[in-house]
């Protein structure tokens, strides 16, 4: 008996008590919620799919909620569907081989959300997309990088007590494959993910068919890397609240006893759900991980947001091609701001960086700039940096301001302690091939930016021909073997032109 066997006879034995109710289901009235969780466990974080299974089991639907549920048969082009009652799971359905009988597909998801629409009326929805997540770029190389995600990541730090990310198993761009397409929703057996565009089109088609035009309450993605940017413009259009990590999440994910004790009272309205989870989250791991973050984001701003970030592109742009006889000054600020480890709070893949950080960054050397200025510069360079410079501050301001109103909670770890909520994607040496099919590349001149940061860091030169340094203090592998212009920040900067920018958030 092969491996995969094996662990499908244990899963069964450990399940079959459980499943006292097959099929022998009557209808619930409508309830205010439908929690849906679409767990795409036909991978190696199965084990704790069944952990995740037993938990909400333990907290049971209830007159407010109607807990449902799909999950994988471990190796196999199976699922099964229940109704999960208080210590009671129902089996309601099982499909086998068909062409919608596995996870990780379009025709899946909707074929699962139209299931439980239909058969369980709730005037509120909560979708838990529970898997493997990569942000924008697909890690899918199936039986390898996987293994590497969430479980396997993670050691003890001696000094504090606390699970902490392994830093060392971190390398520059290892999740950056030839795959075209950002995923989500793994599944092993069937090779399958859920694309940029099966995500944005299968709760597009939830939206409108299914709710009759609402957009879902919650979305929530127990799962690493999806609290971006990029991927709250993807599903803004379906999706009132997104609940997800910045970061890798450990592959015990949620912890549904608590994050689900919220249903126990009539009456929660989305925006306190959403918040609870973060809370729940936060409970579960405080004490214990350092490397942690989970936020709840309100997308009733996101097109005010890719505005604003298109003003701070233009800006940076502008910022990068100021030199100084014939050295270009205004990139290397940009520079030393991208790769100073207190300046940009990176992620496990370090091509994503906590946006409200950068953010803060930017005001703070624009501040600075505007005080000082740049000894040895030109009077011509130095007015075109304090141009730059201010512009780069408005923006910058504008950007933090609805980033800050966007977010209604954010936990993290102390590790992770500048997170604000959203990552965006700065990649430092290439941008992936799928980039400019995201509807945030659509919307914004975010790209063009980052084209223009790349190629004044390879001065117009392949990524290969790069050449490395090692200069004390220098967190950057720069492009020259020279020493970097790190600009230190003064201590007591009093502020000439302080940023306080007025605006008015438009939302959709």
């Amino acid at each position: 008996m092969d491996f995969r066997a094996r662990i499908r006879l244990l899963v069964i034995f450990f399940l079959l008590p459980l499943f006292t109710h097959h099929v022998a289901y009557t209808a619930v009235m409508p309830r205010e919620w439908n929690f849906m969780t679409y767990m795409s466990n036909n991978n190696n974080l199965n084990r704790y799919g069944i952990t995740n299974f037993r938990q909400m089991v333990q907290v049971g639907s209830n007159a407010n909620v109607n807990l449902l549920l799909q999950m994988d048969t471990l190796g196999q082009k199976e699922i099964s569907r229940f109704y999960l009652g208080k210590n009671s799971p129902v089996l309601l359905s099982t499909q086998t081989n068909t062409p919608t009988s596995f996870s990780g597909t379009r025709d899946n998801l909707v074929d699962f959300t139209q299931w439980g629409t239909s058969n369980f009326p709730a005037a509120k929805t909560c979708l838990v997309l529970w898997n493997h997540g990569a942000g924008i770029k697909d890690p899918s190389i199936w039986g390898r990088t996987l293994d590497h995600w969430r479980d396997n990541l993670f050691v003890m730090n001696k000094e504090t007590g606390l699970i902490e990310l392994d830093r060392s198993k971190q390398k520059k761009h290892e999740l950056q494959q030839q795959e075209e397409e950002r995923g989500i929703a793994f599944n092993d057996a069937a090779s399958a993910y859920l694309t940029n565009e099966d995500l944005k089109a299968s709760l597009e088609y939830m939206s409108l068919t299914m709710l009759g035009g609402k957009k879902l309450d919650i979305l929530t993605m127990d799962a690493c890397h999806m609290a971006m940017v990029e991927v709250a413009s993807q599903v803004k259009t379906a999706v009132k609240i997104m609940v997800a990590s910045e970061e890798v999440e450990p592959g015990t994910g949620y912890n549904y006893v608590p994050a689900l004790s919220i249903f126990s009272r009539p009456g929660i309205d989305a925006q306190s759900a959403a918040v609870h989870f973060v809370g729940a989250y936060h409970a579960e791991y405080h004490s214990t991980l350092g490397d942690y973050t989970q936020s709840a984001v309100d997308l009733t701003y996101c097109d005010a947001l890719e505005a604003s970030i298109s003003r701070l592109a233009n800006s940076l742009i502008a910022l990068t091609g100021v030199s100084n006889a014939g050295d270009p000054v205004g990139f290397k600020m940009l520079r030393d701001i991208r790769f100073n480890r207190s300046l940009t709070t990176e992620f496990f893949d370090n091509d994503y960086i906590d946006f409200g950080h950068l953010c803060k960054s930017l005001i703070t050397r624009a501040q600075a700039y505007l005080t000082t200025g740049l000894p040895g510069a030109s009077a011509a360079t130095q007015r075109q940096l304090a141009d730059a410079w201010n512009a780069i501050g408005i923006s910058a301001t504008e950007s933090l301001t609805i980033l800050q109103v966007m977010v209604l909670a954010n936990a993290v770890g102390r590790n992770l302690r500048n997170a604000t909520g959203l990552s965006i994607y700065f990649p430092i040496t290439s941008v992936h091939s799928s980039y400019a099919r995201t509807e945030f590349a659509k919307n914004t001149t975010w790209p063009a930016f980052l084209d223009r940061f790349i190629y004044m860091r390879f001065g117009g030169k392949s990524p290969s021909t790069e050449v490395t340094h090692t200069t004390k203090g220098c967190s950057e592998d720069c492009t020259q073997a020279l020493p970097c212009t790190k600009i230190k920040e003064p201590k007591n900067v009093i502020v000439k032109t302080p940023f306080t920018y007025t605006i008015s958030i438009q939302t959709s």
